[in-house]
């Protein structure tokens, strides 16, 4: 990080949470004063489409009485999916996926992450 550009005034920090200013101070004071808190617009969108989850079950094909196990991350190194790149194959290992759906949302932003996360769980 250019503390010059902090130290211009013409820098901002957007984090995403709190406790993700908190982190940054811990490690670089000198961004005190300089983080926006932006929000996660993908937690945002997940939260948001709660009124449509009888159209999402209904769409994936899950009862209402039946459970569903839904994994949603990034896919960047610090990531959940990015430092477990193993997870989704021993998710789909370890659940009866005959009674419990399983569904994953990747939040990538480019076809290859996609693809890298397919090829993750896809049968050998």
């Amino acid at each position: 990080m250019r503390d010059s550009l902090l130290e211009s005034g013409r820098a901002w920090l957007a984090v995403s949470h709190p406790a993700q200013e908190e982190q940054l101070l811990a490690t670089h004071p000198k961004v005190a004063g300089r983080t926006l808190l932006v929000g996660d617009p993908c937690f945002d969108e997940l939260v948001g489409s709660r009124t449509r989850r009888k159209a999402y079950r209904e769409a994936l094909g899950v009862a209402d009485h039946q459970p569903l196990v839904m994994v949603s991350s990034t896919w960047g190194p610090t990531s959940l999916l990015g430092s477990h790149p193993n997870l989704l194959p021993r998710l789909l290992a370890q659940l009866p996926c005959d009674t419990i759906p399983f569904a994953t949302l990747p939040r990538t932003r480019t076809a290859s992450c996609s693809s890298r996360i397919a090829a993750s769980v896809s049968p050998r």
